[in-house]
C-alpha cells in the first residue's frame, strides 16, 4: 500500500485521469458531430420525397 502514497504512481494516475477525460471528450464531440450530420441527412430525405409526392 505505500506505493500508492508514491509521487510516480499520483502522477501516473493524474496522466491516466486526463488523458480519460481527454478521450471520453473527443468521443462526446464525434458524437454530437454525427447526430447533428444525420438528422440533417434524414431531414433532407424526408423532405425530397414530400416534395417528389406533392
Amino acid at each position: 500500500m505505500q506505493f500508492i502514497r508514491s509521487n510516480t504512481f499520483r502522477w501516473a494516475l493524474a496522466v491516466a485521469a486526463v488523458l480519460a477525460v481527454f478521450i471520453i471528450a473527443l468521443f462526446g464531440f464525434i458524437y454530437v458531430k454525427i447526430d447533428h450530420y444525420l438528422i440533417e441527412r434524414s431531414d433532407r430525405m424526408i423532405m425530397t420525397q414530400v416534395d417528389f409526392i406533392a
